[in-house]
């Protein structure tokens, strides 16, 4: 009998140890993200980082209030070419409306660059997706940009 409660102990023990693992990692995790949103600043950096990690080559940079703007060169052959790239800083749960990403997409047609990058720490509005005429431009909301900091970053 006194070994099955020691097996059962030592199971239980063992899972109750997993779980502790799993939640401090949790936690980790929850502290680390959200610094490249406490700021424009902090944003505007995290976007540079991206670029860089990407092995994007920077041609230009312009800051304006809580939005920058990027041109950036992607030497790879075949594949590469211009990009413009906007980064606008909002809170997580504020939405870009149709009106910025119209306005975007003129300037990436305008630029006469090979695709659009546009960057948000919030969401796009749901209306994106009835747009037929954009210009190519990539979305990336704030979460595909944390998960795209993890990618490059961890």
């Amino acid at each position: 009998m006194s070994v099955f409660f020691v097996i059962g102990f030592g199971l239980a023990f063992g899972f109750f140890l997993i779980f502790l693992i799993a939640l401090s990692d949790r936690k980790r995790k929850i502290q680390k993200l959200p610094e490249s949103f406490q700021s424009p600043i902090q944003f505007y950096r995290s976007c540079l980082d991206l670029i860089d990690a990407m092995k994007l080559e920077l041609i230009e940079k312009e800051e304006k209030g809580n939005q920058i703007d990027i041109m950036a060169q992607n030497p790879a052959p075949i594949t590469g070419g211009l990009l413009l790239i906007r980064g606008l800083f909002l809170s997580p749960s504020s939405v870009v409306e149709i009106s910025q990403i119209l306005e975007f997409s003129s300037m990436v047609l305008q630029e006469r660059v090979t695709k659009g990058i546009f960057i948000t720490t919030g969401e796009f509005s749901p209306e994106l997706k009835t747009v037929i005429e954009l210009a190519p431009i990539e979305f990336i909301d704030g979460k595909k940009f944390l998960a795209l900091r993890e990618k490059y970053y961890l």
